[in-house]
């Protein structure tokens, strides 16, 4: 199991999800 991977993964869900939640939330 690689940790740093499962991160990477979740970490680009949430930004994903973020940003179709809440749009130029992030400043883009």
């Amino acid at each position: 199991m690689n940790l740093r991977s499962r991160l990477a993964d979740i970490d680009a869900r949430i930004s994903d999800a973020a940003r179709a939640a809440g749009r130029g939330s992030s400043g883009v």
